[in-house]
């Protein structure tokens, strides 16, 4: 199917040229029959008349040009059509497929979108978290952005969204850090990855001069942490945020 929808592509874009170069032959054959009415004026009578024949075959030959034209853009046209409906009926087997392939293996695909074989989502995943590992941060980020690109909802999705936004901080990119564990709490907040992430981002709002901000986070951890390492940590950085906050 895809070769068939190519070779009409190429024979589509050789009409185009062979219209065009009708078209600039059209108005070759019509400028030379001006250019040669007005020489008329200045020739006797059987220069006239040969004339006069060969402007009227060359009226002919632009008729017939022309029509030959029109009966090529009409078939381009009808040409297209049809390529148009082979795109759809593609289309329609691609997505048969991807459903079928939902029903089969729905480990493999997802409704929302392709998701990558499991091998290889390991192996991108596990080749981003080294580079964060060496201290590479940006080959990291790099890494991580298209692990998530590629899979955002894959079995290391969560985890690979804390060690996204742990590459930032490390970088002291702490509004960035922010923004990325605030899609690691948004997106999975039932995950192990969640009470981490709420944490280290009350400490990049601390970093970035935001205490106010940082304490209520850690106050939030408390709350909802309050069995979780993280919670006698947010304790700790409660007691190190109060005295530094005005009180009102």
């Amino acid at each position: 199917m895809i070769k068939c929808v190519l070779a009409h592509f190429k024979r589509d874009n050789e009409q185009r040229n062979n219209v065009i170069k009708r078209k600039m032959l059209k108005y070759l054959l019509l400028g030379l029959a001006v250019f040669l009415s007005g020489c008329v004026t200045t020739m006797g009578g059987e220069e006239v008349a040969r004339l006069q024949y060969g402007l009227g075959r060359l009226n002919k030959q632009t008729n017939e040009a022309l029509e030959k034209i029109e009966k090529k853009e009409e078939s381009l046209e009808n040409k297209l059509a049809v390529l148009e409906d082979e795109v759809k009926e593609l289309k329609n087997e691609i997505d048969v497929n991807r459903q079928a392939l939902i029903k089969i293996e729905p480990g493999v695909v997802s409704a929302q979108g392709w998701l990558l074989p499991q091998e290889k989502e390991s192996q991108l995943f596990q080749t981003a978290y080294s580079d964060y590992l060496k201290g590479q941060y940006s080959l990291a980020v790099m890494g991580l952005q298209e692990y998530l690109r590629l899979n955002p909802q894959g079995s290391r999705a969560a985890e690979a969204e804390y060690w996204l936004a742990e590459s930032f901080f490390s970088q002291e990119d702490f509004k960035s850090a922010v923004e990325e564990f605030d899609k690691l709490i948004k997106n999975h907040p039932k995950s192990r990855w969640a009470a981490p992430g709420l944490y280290k981002k009350a400490l990049a709002l601390a970093k970035d001069g935001k205490d106010a901000d940082a304490l209520v986070i850690a106050e939030e951890i408390i709350t909802k942490f309050p069995k979780s390492d993280e919670s006698r940590l947010a304790e700790e950085l409660k007691k190190e945020l109060e005295p530094q906050i005005p009180k009102p």
